[in-house]
């Protein structure tokens, strides 16, 4: 089997007895408990990993001064994907420890309700089984070894095979009445094409359903609050949806909640409050929407997500958006995704948006400012343009600077308060205001039609950025204008800038050019001085 990258698993030498598999670090365990002639403390190990060539019995060590250190830090999450908690279990039996360990299979998509929130449900299955349970995580299944004398062995399977069972059965509580899912977006299955216009319409779930049934999770408050307008736009089927963000007001979303909701719309860290507060119940949720994923990761969600997807239900489907496809976002569709189906337009290769012109500016520091004083003078009265900015302190003295000249703007980042950025949102959107001043809290998912130029006074931190940024003009049919200014410290993004716009068909200044070849050669020195530095063999002895 086959494990997650990027981790450790434990697969040291094993013999087969009986049905029973016994490792060295079987053994390990089990001489650490016939030592202190009791049970070690109840812990549960998760280890996820890829199968290693060599099995290194530095872990095993590692884990046996684990087993014999005592403390009160109860369960917790540590590196390796490792649960381990820090209570005794009563009464340990001492006939049962030199017993092999009990083995069998357990579905991935079990394990989390297994081990519970915080290791609890493991924890007490160790308790009142008086056994210590290991859970190793594998593909397609994972493998739990349950220590301990054989009756407490068995008894602790069968808690754990009715716990399953109960899983397994609320699991097939679906939707009444509908057709299976086939990933076949071109060709109706029969059930589908046989149903009518009216059946279609009356399509019911069993019962009368109290719980959201659909999740959308939305990296910024600005686009959850979008996605919240589209939704109500079907209000009149009886739909009722929720926008659940930080900055807002908390008591009315907890409200709202209570009311009963078929959707909500979130940001990860304002949901994952409410539900472990237990203001809200996910277990029901069918559908799962994604929204700019790539953005939730690298804005630090993954966690909050990690926690969100522990409550929803397994068989649930899943839809994951972005414009950009990086290796963040194709290891969350490996780990969250149960046999993807991948939907592109065009290429899966980084590529602008062919309706905007894009330009760009070598210049200094010191011109920048020369550089859009003189754009935005030249505006029209019809112009309408976001002016990006790497950090809040640069947009704030930009604003601050271009009020002083008289110019009507507005700004937009993280440190405003939230009824500021929902005002200067309208402003700019309602046209009371043509110029926005923003850094990449606006440059995913904002959808203002009537965008006109984009200018990245700043370089975003990396080229997918600047797919996103381009993309807030040039939309539904129109055409836009960005202006882009790069100086001597964005030089490493000018190859891959260069590449977008030859895709593109634009045009590419040859400062561009010569800056993306110095690049190249900096870069083709850097790897030869390395090999250069590195010996070469072993030393040769004189004698």
């Amino acid at each position: 089997m086959r494990g997650c990258p990027g981790t450790l698993v434990l697969r040291p030498h094993s013999r087969v007895e009986q049905g029973r598999t016994t490792t060295a670090l079987d053994e390990t365990i089990l001489g650490t408990m016939s030592q202190h002639g009791e049970a070690p403390k109840a812990s549960t190990w998760v280890v996820a990993g890829r199968r290693s060539s060599t099995a290194s019995r530095a872990p095993e060590r590692r884990l046996a001064e684990e087993l014999n250190r005592g403390g009160s830090e109860g369960y917790r999450v540590v590196r390796g994907g490792c649960w381990r908690g820090a209570s005794r279990p009563p009464n340990a039996v001492a006939a049962g420890h030199r017993e092999p360990p009990l083995c069998f299979a357990l579905k991935n998509h079990f394990v989390g309700a297994v081990i519970g929130r915080g290791g609890s449900k493991i924890k007490h299955i160790q308790n009142t089984t008086n056994t210590i349970i290991q859970i190793i995580q594998e593909r397609p299944e994972s493998f739990v070894k349950i220590y301990g004398s054989r009756a407490m062995q068995g008894k602790a399977k069968a808690v754990i095979d009715n716990f399953v069972k109960k899983l397994e059965e609320n699991s097939e509580c679906r939707v009444v009445d509908l057709p299976p899912i086939k990933k076949n977006f071109y060709k109706e299955s029969a059930a589908t094409s046989a149903m009518s216009k009216v059946q279609a319409d009356s399509w019911s779930f069993k019962g009368q359903r109290n719980r959201p049934g659909m999740l959308v999770l939305t990296p910024t408050r600005e686009l959850a609050l979008q996605v919240e307008g589209e939704c109500c736009k079907y209000s009149y089927k009886g739909l009722r949806s929720v926008c659940v963000y930080g900055g807002g007001n908390r008591d009315e979303q907890i409200e709202e909640l209570r009311k009963g909701v078929d959707i909500i719309i979130a940001t990860p860290g304002r949901l994952n409050d409410f539900q472990m507060n237990n203001f809200v119940n996910l277990k029901n949720i069918t559908y799962l929407v994604l929204d700019e994923a790539d953005r939730m990761l690298d804005m630090g969600f993954e966690p909050q997500i990690m926690k969100i997807l522990l409550d929803v239900r397994p068989d649930r489907q899943t839809v994951m958006t972005s414009a950009t496809w990086p290796r963040s976002v194709h290891r969350l569709a490996q780990s969250y995704l149960k046999e993807p189906m991948l939907v592109y337009v065009g290429t899966l290769d980084l590529v602008a948006v062919s309706s905007v012109k894009q330009n760009i500016i070598i210049t200094t520091e010191e011109e920048k400012w020369i550089h859009i004083q003189t754009f935005l003078q030249s505006l029209s009265t019809t112009d309408k343009v976001i002016v990006f900015v790497s950090r809040k302190a640069v947009a704030d003295h930009l604003s601050s600077e271009l009020i002083l000249g008289n110019m009507s703007i507005e700004s937009l980042h993280g440190d405003r308060e939230q009824r500021d950025r929902e005002k200067a949102l309208e402003n700019f959107k309602t046209g009371k205001v043509r110029i926005l001043i923003a850094t990449d809290l606006a440059s995913r998912g904002l959808d203002v039609h009537d965008i006109t130029h984009v200018y990245n006074f700043d370089f975003p931190r990396n080229i997918e950025e600047y797919v996103h940024r381009i993309g807030r003009t040039g939309r539904a049919g129109r055409t836009g204008v960005s202006i882009t200014t790069m100086t001597r410290n964005d030089w490493r993004f000018a190859p891959e800038l260069v590449n977008i716009l030859q895709r593109a068909n634009q045009i590419i200044p040859d400062d561009l050019l010569s800056m993306a070849e110095r690049f190249k050669a900096r870069q083709q020195k850097r790897e030869m001085e390395r090999k250069m530095e590195k010996p070469q063999g072993r030393p040769k002895k004189f004698h």
